[in-house]
């Protein structure tokens, strides 16, 4: 666009007369024609001078092309800014940055403020991806930060060692210790236990700490575990005023106390689950608010269901519905916004998992796996991990299956997903924790295709299934 707006003014000024005097234009705006206020960039073009050599004209022309450019130009970056709004309204691509963008999730913060700050006990968060672990655990961190205390955040990463995911919380403790404590960081060996980290922080007395791992499930090092499970159990044996809380999905927890089962005793698990219809209403209604934008009641509804709760795929869908109400000079978004937005939603996700997406739309087709497919989706959204069994009971919830083939069904929906599952410990997961939810996705687009796009029919089809399945909130 850039080069058109230089390219313009380039034949501009090769129409201005060459004997007018700097002072003879208008130091202030120009008013635009009549008409001619609502014209974009390209119509600034079309009122260039076209009788050379007729300076006056030219010069009044010249200065009304000018005045209605700026206008234009002026109204794409207010657009561009509108726009702008609305990717910051939802940004669904980092955790929240502002407590009060923490949506639905304040009884799982009380939780963790009670048992972290009154309890004293170390905690895991826990739950599926997308659900907004981080965003608790930093929310949490913000709060124990201002009633002053040490916050020091850090993610693991891979197959990293006790001393690499370790090292840096203790130097960290023993900057900000200063003089005032005596904390050996300096001491301890190339290669140190949790033996050693514990006597190297026995003095730690003045104020209370608090270690944020995130990433808690990318470590797999057997060693490394065991060597934190201990770190926490000698803290609180040792009345030091160091916590953990560890951030991971769900099957850490039995697996991060099995190193140590007395660890239960200092340790509280919280889980963070899809959040609640009316929190998804409000987290539209708030984005919306701050991105300029009015979603209609029931387009929040539509997104709650698909979504399964999370806030990932909340933020996702709202951000690309406003997106597309947006291009289409809309203030209200709608639901032919709402399926626009579900389309571009699709396509970002389908281009960095093409294999997935081409399974999903192939089996969106197959009508007798559709219940059972939606709730193996509402499974996986909402309790991450299952098994056969689980899965079965799901469906015979579901009323997809009768009771009696509900097992050789779970197995049919389990082989139509094969490629797209992976085992956790002897359960079954999506390889993409955020796939369930585009599983649906794909299964709307079918229904789009095949005449069908009514979006509050499939969102009523989806809570009746969820309110069916047992376990599934």
């Amino acid at each position: 666009m850039l080069d058109k707006v230089w390219g313009w003014f380039d034949r501009l000024a090769g129409n201005a007369p060459e004997n007018v005097a700097p002072g003879a234009l208008p130091a202030g705006p120009v008013s635009i024609a009549p008409g001619r206020a609502d014209a974009g960039i390209e119509d600034a073009e079309g009122v260039l001078p076209s009788r050379p050599g007729n300076e006056p004209v030219a010069l009044a022309r010249q200065i009304e092309t000018l005045s209605h450019l700026q206008a234009a130009v002026n109204a794409g970056i207010v657009g561009e800014a509108r726009r702008s709004r609305i990717i910051e309204g939802f940004n669904a691509s980092q955790p929240v940055g502002d407590r009060y963008e923490l949506s639905g999730r304040m009884t799982e913060l009380r939780a963790l403020a009670g048992a972290v700050v009154d309890g004293a006990n170390h905690a895991i968060i826990y739950g599926a991806r997308g659900v907004g672990k981080t965003s608790l655990a930093r929310v949490f961190g913000d709060l124990v930060d201002e009633a002053g205390c040490d916050v020091f955040y850090h993610s693991a990463s891979g197959d990293a060692d006790f001393e690499a995911v370790v090292g840096p919380y203790v130097r960290f403790i023993e900057e900000s210790a200063g003089r005032s404590q005596s904390v050996r960081a300096a001491a301890l060996p190339a290669v140190f236990s949790a033996r050693d980290v514990a006597d190297a922080l026995a003095n730690v007395r003045v104020r209370r700490i608090f270690l944020i791992l995130d990433e808690f499930d990318r470590i797999t090092n057997r060693r490394t575990r065991s060597e934190l499970a201990a770190l926490m159990k000698l803290l609180s044996d040792f009345r030091i005023p160091v916590q953990f809380v560890m951030v991971g999905i769900s099957n850490d927890v039995d697996s991060l106390i099995a190193e140590h089962a007395s660890l239960r005793r200092h340790m509280a698990a919280i889980r963070v689950g899809p959040i609640e219809p009316a929190a998804v209403r409000a987290l539209v209604s708030e984005g919306g608010r701050r991105a300029g934008v009015d979603y209609e009641p029931g387009v929040a509804d539509i997104i709650s269901a698909i979504s399964i709760g999370s806030p990932y795929h909340v933020r996702t869908l709202a951000r690309e519905a406003g997106l597309q109400a947006f291009e289409m000079g809309a203030v209200t978004v709608d639901e032919a916004a709402l399926s626009q937005g579900m389309d571009a939603a699709w396509r970002s996700w389908s281009g960095m998992s093409g294999s997935a997406a081409r399974r999903f739309t192939r089996l969106a087709a197959m009508a007798p796996l559709r219940a059972s497919l939606i709730a193996a989706a509402l499974l996986a959204g909402t309790e991450y991990v299952f098994d056969t069994a689980r899965l079965a009971e799901a469906i015979g919830d579901a009323g997809a299956s009768s009771p009696a083939d509900a097992p050789a069904m779970a197995v049919a929906v389990v082989d139509a997903l094969a490629g797209e599952l992976r085992e956790v410990d002897g359960e079954l997961a999506f390889s993409d924790s955020l796939a369930p939810q585009y599983l649906l996705l794909a299964m709307v687009r079918h229904d789009r295709s095949e005449g069908g796009a009514d979006l509050a029919r499939f969102a009523s089809e989806l809570e009746a299934i969820a309110a069916r399945v047992g376990g599934v909130s």
